[in-house]
């Protein structure tokens, strides 16, 4: 679903060159600066029709904005199918060295993705900054994609790092006492870190789910009001 409303978005800027297509006229190489800084002049020379439309009316923040929250949003849904399919497929300790690896990179691409939705919301909406209320429409979109920055930043720096830990120093203790985690009569030790694991895992995995709804309703947004770029 976001992967969708995220490439609408980023397909609505093919509708913006087509209407912008349909309004610029030709310009002549000895215009071209102009062109570029000024806007369109008439002419007979295609390329540099082209070579216009390029720079100074296919709106780029639009399709960066589109393809950006496509990029993050396919991969938080990738991630919520791949995860369970591993979890199944893999040895319990492969699995886990697998998403040690794969969710810190995951984390930092969400971390840069909604920074740079972020700044470009705010570039299109500077209005915001006189405004604290999420009453106000603008600044509720600030606050949504201010939130996944939060949430996966984190993610990325305190719960991720510390899940990982209480995970091998339970692969560890496993292998110490030659018995499982989940098995009977496991120390109390085993019991501490099976209880912080939990408890860690539950706090990044809702973290993650917040910033995906966050990103749901930004992305519902865009698609009907658009990004004001």
């Amino acid at each position: 679903m976001m992967a969708m409303i995220g490439c609408y978005a980023g397909a609505s800027a093919v509708v913006r060159y087509h209407h912008y297509r349909r309004r610029v006229r030709y310009v002549p190489a000895r215009d071209i600066d102009s062109c570029l800084h000024l806007g369109p002049v008439q002419s007979q020379e295609p390329v540099y029709r082209r070579l216009c439309l390029a720079s100074g009316h296919v709106n780029l923040g639009y399709v960066l904005c589109g393809y950006v929250f496509c990029n993050v949003s396919s991969a938080e849904v990738n991630f919520g199918t791949i995860g369970p399919i591993a979890y199944r497929a893999l040895p319990r300790h492969q699995f886990g060295a697998l998403q040690h690896r794969v969710f810190p990179i995951y984390f930092v691409q969400s971390i840069v993705a909604s920074a740079v939705l972020l700044v470009l919301w705010v570039r299109a909406h500077p209005a915001v900054s006189a405004h604290l209320s999420p009453a106000v429409a603008d600044v509720a979109q600030t606050y949504t994609l201010s939130s996944v920055l939060v949430m996966q930043s984190a993610n990325h720096f305190v719960a991720g790092p510390l899940t990982s830990k209480i995970m091998f120093d339970r692969h560890k203790l496993e292998k110490a006492e030659g018995k499982s985690y989940s098995e009977e009569g496991v120390s109390d030790a085993m019991k501490a870190l099976n209880s912080k694991f939990s408890t860690l895992h539950g706090v990044s995995s809702l973290l993650n789910l917040f910033a995906v709804i966050a990103l749901l309703f930004h992305g519902l947004w865009i698609s009907n009001a658009g990004t004001g770029l």
